[in-house]
């Protein structure tokens, strides 16, 4: 059995639709930022970014969290003061001049579209620059990171794309090299700078990028909820991980892991200390990108990876079509089924979608045991408790909710399938009354400070 939820929009077009929204949200943002650039970075990078922006925008993590950080920007500069230290703790900055941190920004949108494979592969472009000096390091994505030389940085430099090919020169007579990344992309520059390649995870034709040199993603400030781990030899530690737990997935269903390759292109793990949960994330000024733990198990890894892209999806999926009626309630005083804190509907909703795909892969897994579960057995447990708490959660969405026509389907859906996925499985009366126990004491622990619903027995 394979499922795609929703069944009323397929994933290409809402992955289109999306995309559509964020090309017009960049065109526009940029509209307003180019004057700043021009003012301060000069004629040359603006009239260059003009002809970037004006051809295929790229539906990318690092485009979108430019644009949230333009907004703060903007935001800032035109009430006079300076922006959040948080939106913009990624940068930095080399100089004391005023202007630098827009030079910077301004720079990091070329870095973004020049070093997008998709853009690499599909259009030429060159650009001369006398001004502003570049950054400390050029961070190019899945092309990798290259630090200049110092005597490079303040000298004019002309950088090139076409065919595949990266290719930077500066006004110093200097050897040239060239490296070839992962993702197929050969950077050409002087020999004496520094050359970082970037780190990923393929799966097929398809790959997991690992973005610790893209200072913007790895900002503590954009959704981490631990420390995050970007040291390359912690890295190279995690990577076999990541890979198996992609393997994981992948055999418990091809078609679902595939959609969720679509929807979460890089990641980053989170650390796990002493005495704490593990945890993943996803952020919504970032699509495309999330948070997995950094631990050594795959079959925790894969369900956070499944329950991130579908996070990612929902969001989405809220962009493009509206759940809720406008008068639905908002606060974030009901009762989640999965959280000790109270939560909004809206995340209710979400925490019910995610839990939906985790049943289903652990009901997979049960079927096909991977090397590393231990029994058929506890696969069920696992995917009959967390049925249960989907269940919990439809519920308190039913009293309380006001969902739009799209969002009454949805509902009706994801019930249909948890019930249906969950109805004959082989669970003894002993664990139904341990997880019945459970959500009734979880749901004890709400009544204080959250709205729920009626009791439920499973």
């Amino acid at each position: 059995m394979s499922f795609i939820l929703p069944s009323f929009l397929a994933s290409r077009d809402l992955l289109f639709a999306s995309g559509q929204i964020q090309a017009v949200e960049t065109r526009e943002l940029w509209r307003m930022w180019r004057g700043y650039c021009r003012q301060h970075a000069g004629a040359a990078l603006t009239d260059g970014l003009d002809r970037l922006v004006a051809a295929d925008v790229p539906d990318t993590p690092r485009l979108r969290h430019w644009c949230t950080v333009t907004k703060a920007m903007l935001r800032a500069y035109r009430r006079g003061v300076d922006a959040n230290p948080g939106d913009i703790a990624h940068f930095e900055l080399d100089s004391l001049a005023p202007e630098r941190l827009t030079q910077l920004h301004s720079l990091r949108l070329l870095e973004i579209f020049v070093g997008n494979p998709v853009h690499t592969t599909q259009h030429n472009f060159s650009l001369r620059l006398r001004t502003p000096a570049m950054p400390l390091r050029l961070e190019l994505g899945r092309a990798g990171r290259l630090t200049p030389v110092e005597a490079d940085r303040h000298l004019a430099w002309d950088l090139s794309v076409d065919n595949e090919e990266i290719v930077i020169r500066t006004g110093r007579e200097s050897e040239l090299q060239c490296v070839t990344s992962s993702s197929g992309i050969c950077l050409t520059f002087p020999r004496d700078w520094k050359y970082e390649p970037s780190f990923e995870v393929r799966y097929g034709e398809q790959c997991l990028h690992i973005p610790i040199y893209d200072a913007g993603l790895c900002n503590p400030h954009a959704g981490a909820t631990a420390l995050i781990v970007r040291n390359p030899r912690a890295i190279l530690e995690w990577q076999p991980m990541l890979s198996r737990a992609l393997d994981c997935s992948g055999s418990a269903d091809a078609d679902l892991h595939a959609e969720c390759l679509s929807y979460l292109s890089d990641v980053l793990p989170l650390y796990h200390g002493l005495g704490q949960l593990f945890g993943s994330a996803s952020t919504e000024q970032a699509l495309g990108y999330a948070f997995l733990p950094g631990i050594l198990s795959p079959l925790d890894i894969a369900e956070c990876f499944v329950h991130e892209a579908m996070h990612q999806k929902l969001f989405r999926l809220e962009q493009v079509l509206p759940l809720f009626e406008s008068g639905s309630p908002t606060e974030e005083t009901y009762y989640s089924p999965w959280r000790r804190d109270s939560r909004p509907l809206r995340m209710v909703l979400h925490g019910c979608f995610v839990f939906t795909h985790v049943v289903y892969l652990w009901l997979e897994w049960a079927k096909n045991p991977p090397a590393e579960l231990a029994s058929p057995a506890e696969a069920w447990k696992v995917a009959y408790r967390r049925s249960c708490e989907v269940l919990a959660g439809l519920d308190l969405l039913a009293r309380y909710s006001l969902p739009t026509e799209h969002g009454t389907r949805l509902l009706s859906e994801m019930q249909d399938i948890v019930a249906r996925l969950t109805e004959n499985a082989p669970i003894e009366p002993e664990y139904r009354i341990e997880v019945n126990a459970a959500v009734a004491a979880h749901r004890q622990h709400h009544i204080e400070t959250s709205l729920c619903s009626d009791p439920l027995t499973f």
